[in-house]
């Protein structure tokens, strides 16, 4: 089910308060899956004991695309977005196919000197080609950086992306770099907000900046993630489906952005999580303090579906 939430209305609502706007079963149509309506303080004062633990900050952004209303906390504060923007590198790459439909099957070389330090799918095929396609999903599905700058090539680099995320009204979000240098902190480069992002997010999967074919492919590769096991995915519950990509970075990022679809009539919850430690020593922290997120937002959402 496509939406069209107005971006600058929930950038609006959720500017101040980082809390749940109301959420009920009012906001949705008839027929539709109830939408939240959950104590903003508590479940801020749950995220906040959560960051406690973690020795660091949390940024959060959820959507609920049955009745547009949202949830933040600290969601207007910038943050590296880290690998996470490959959605978006991605996302041009399909845009584009929407005017060259053969560019997902255009053979790419694959030399040497393109192979980065985290290359698990792209350093197998040195010597060989690889279509635009495999090089989407093997940097949606596996994060493989090479697949990644090829791909920054193949759209025509980072300025092209951010042009292509602007036009889906996110004037927040900057694009600048190429793979690794893109997860060290430079002033606003590479940087987001967890609203910004969500916004975005929602608008390439489930929303009216790509159609539906384009759309199929990116969350059909977002749903065969393998390093998010033990993030959004593990704190959800068993029956919901999740399409997502990670994110990290040396200086103590860990992200995870999300698609979440509760139920079997189309709607879905989009939930980005960021978080930053102060000390980056522990990523098994952080990855469970991200599912403990997801977890008291998604049992809060259950709790009053009656899913």
């Amino acid at each position: 089910m496509k939406t069209n939430i107005p971006r600058r209305a929930l950038l609006t609502a959720t500017a101040s308060s980082g809390a749940f706007l109301a959420f009920s079963s009012m906001g949705a149509a008839h027929g539709e899956t109830p939408a939240i309506s959950a104590s903003n303080s508590a479940i801020g004062s749950e995220i906040a004991a959560i960051e406690t633990k973690l020795g660091g900050d949390i940024y959060v952004s959820l959507l609920d695309t049955a009745s547009g209303n949202s949830y933040g906390y600290r969601e207007n504060e910038r943050v590296l977005f880290c690998s996470t923007g490959k959605v978006l590198l991605v996302a041009t790459i399909l845009s584009q196919s929407i005017v060259n439909p053969d560019l997902l099957n255009r053979h790419v070389p694959i030399f040497k000197k393109d192979i980065l330090a985290y290359a698990p799918f792209t350093s197998q095929f040195v010597g060989s080609t690889l279509t635009v396609s495999q090089l989407c999903e093997s940097t949606l599905t596996m994060s493989d950086n090479t697949a990644a700058n090829l791909l920054y090539k193949v759209c025509g680099g980072p300025r092209v992306v951010a042009k292509f995320v602007k036009s889906t009204g996110d004037r927040v979000t900057y694009v600048n770099r190429l793979e690794p240098d893109l997860n060290i902190s430079r002033g606003k480069q590479d940087t987001t907000t967890a609203s910004a992002f969500n916004l975005t997010l929602e608008a390439v999967t489930v929303g009216k900046a790509l159609p539906s074919a384009q759309q199929n492919l990116l969350i059909s590769w977002m749903k065969k993630n393998k390093t998010g096991d033990a993030q959004i995915r593990a704190g959800v519950l068993p029956s919901m489906i999740v399409a997502d990509k990670t994110g990290a970075s040396q200086e103590g990022h860990s992200h995870d952005v999300s698609i979440i679809w509760p139920a079997s009539n189309g709607l879905s919850l989009v939930l980005s999580i960021f978080t930053k430690m102060e000390i980056p020593t522990n990523t098994a922290l952080q990855k469970e303090c991200i599912a403990k997120v997801a977890n008291i937002l998604a049992s809060a959402y259950v709790a009053e579906s009656l899913l």
